[in-house]
């Protein structure tokens, strides 16, 4: 009896994570455009692909055409792998290069025109900023494309605007797999490790509820946690992992300052706003992240020398009273989409702030 109640019930929980998953689709295909963030997050999904690359371990296809054609209306490349407008566009103004995550490549601004790297060409005449930001990237994936490829252009400015991707892979590796990498191991890593080892997917993984049973997980978690929490795993690393990848951030920054002035340019690090870092973020929305804040406190307690560092994290304090998360449809007033994604606006008040910083006087150090 107890054998059969047990298929009954396999049978039904699969019956019904079928007819879950043909609802989805369904509602997908005839409401194509739902939500504004819907939309956009359609216009920017070809752009999260990880490709393998020799010098980045990640990166856009490595085949330039490839590149050019994942652009839409939204989002493009240009055959160099910088979001568009790239440096063939300076006009005779001296190069500036803005390197990142997502945060820094924009994504899910409206347009190539609303990232932070076209807000600040249109704030001065001074320097052509381009987009070399990559979805995913952390600092060391940074100093490697700034080694392999932006040091030959002659950079006479260079802009780590990032902190959040180092933080949150510290230990998620390793809490996936129970292999330990280095502090600055790409996100994934493991995976490609995994297929160049040809080790099959752990059994653990590929019989995961949430791996077989999507639908039903999303609602469980609705239904347990509430519609507004994500169920994540990356608050995982140990306070030994987290000192380790804040001082391989800091470290990091430093060989990229190092590398910048041997092309005779100037370096700039900006740790990025982050939504839960903000004093009046609405805590219904926006958790408290014990990982995110044990990473900055280490990674701001220094001043480091040699460079200028920017602690942008709480940038928007004293501005918005709570900092909240924008709707489905991205109203204009709001700052942030996501704990770290930014809006339009949001991409244009940290331009501001940035332009602000690197155009006093005296000028922050360089």
């Amino acid at each position: 009896v107890g054998c059969v109640a047990a298929t009954i019930a396999a049978i039904a929980i699969a019956g019904g994570e079928i007819l879950l998953q043909m609802r989805s689709a369904a509602l997908q295909a005839s409401r194509p455009d739902v939500t504004e963030l819907q939309r956009r997050n359609r216009a920017y999904r070809s752009f999260s692909i990880q490709h393998p690359h020799p010098h980045y371990m990640f990166f856009f296809p490595l085949d330039p055409g490839e590149r050019l054609a994942l652009g839409n209306a939204v989002c493009s490349l240009d055959a160099d792998g910088f979001r568009e407008p790239g440096p063939a566009h300076a006009g005779g103004r001296k190069l500036a290069f803005v390197l990142g995550g997502s945060a820094a490549f924009g994504d899910l601004a409206s347009s190539n025109d609303q990232t932070i790297t076209s807000h600040l060409n249109r704030l001065q005449n001074e320097y052509f900023f381009v987009n070399a930001g990559v979805p995913s990237w952390n600092s060391t994936q940074e100093v490697m494309r700034l080694a392999f490829d932006i040091v030959e252009r002659r950079p006479a400015l260079v802009v780590a605007y990032d902190g959040s991707n180092d933080a949150v892979l510290a230990g998620q590796i390793r809490e996936r797999t129970g292999s330990t990498y280095p502090p600055g191991t790409p996100e994934f890593f493991d995976i490609l490790d995994r297929l160049v080892a040809e080790e099959p997917e752990p059994l653990s993984e590929r019989l995961h509820p949430r791996t077989l049973l999507p639908e039903l997980s999303l609602r469980m978690d609705k239904w347990f946690f509430g519609a507004a929490t994500e169920f994540d795993d990356e608050d995982v690393a140990t306070d030994e992992e987290i000192v380790a990848a804040a001082r391989r951030y800091r470290a990091n920054h430093a060989r990229m300052a190092e590398l910048t002035a041997a092309a005779g340019g100037r370096f700039v690090a900006v740790f990025q706003p982050v939504a839960n870092l903000h004093a009046n973020a609405n805590r219904t929305e926006i958790p408290q992240r014990p990982l995110i804040e044990k990473f900055h406190r280490e990674a701001t307690a220094e001043t480091p020398p040699g460079y200028a560092f920017v602690d942008l994290s709480r940038a928007f304090e004293g501005l918005v009273e709570p900092i909240r998360l924008a709707g489905p449809n991205l109203e204009t007033n709001a700052i942030f989409v996501d704990p770290v994604h930014l809006t339009d606006r949001g991409n244009a008040l940290v331009a501001g702030r940035v332009w602000s910083l690197l155009n006093t006087k005296p000028p922050i150090p360089r």
